[in-house]
């Protein structure tokens, strides 16, 4: 039987591949976090790079929908930045992935299941600025929050 040290230091072993990644994604993460308001770095995470695409992690809907709106600058920044550019991303997918949600007890979760619902002038602005958004999944965001009007 092989000892821990000697699987993590064959490099044909999958546990080594697997840090190697987990290495480069860090170093990825790292030279972009560099590029990011300060604001959004503690809050945001480079999650995977796959065929031309960047997955972006956001530990909050607030920050996705900051970094939604940031994403062509992003996009620009990745193709221009010489140790990221390489990658030749096309396309970021920006996901919220909190650890928080994981630990609360469903029953807790799911407690009050009352949609929540805007006024019609909120939905219409929602409408409006979705409309004017080159980014097409933060524009099906907004109109899905849009039909949460009153009907009353």
């Amino acid at each position: 039987m092989k000892t821990v040290l000697q699987i993590l230091n064959h490099s044909s072993h999958i546990v080594h591949t697997v840090i190697e990644r987990c290495a480069a994604l860090q170093q990825i993460d790292r030279a972009l976090k560099e590029h990011l308001p300060t604001v959004l770095r503690h809050h945001c995470s480079v999650a995977n790079v796959r065929e031309q695409v960047v997955v972006l992690w956001a530990d909050s809907a607030p920050y996705a929908t900051r970094l939604r709106y940031m994403s062509e600058e992003i996009l620009h920044t990745w193709q221009s930045d010489p140790f990221l550019q390489p990658l030749r991303i096309k396309k970021i997918e920006i996901k919220v992935h909190s650890l928080d949600t994981a630990l609360v007890k469903p029953s807790l979760m799911q407690t009050d299941k009352r949609r929540p619902s805007l006024s019609h002038e909120t939905a219409m602005l929602l409408q409006n600025v979705a409309h004017n958004l080159k980014d097409q999944g933060l524009r099906n965001a907004l109109l899905r929050l849009a039909r949460h009007t009153n009907k009353g």
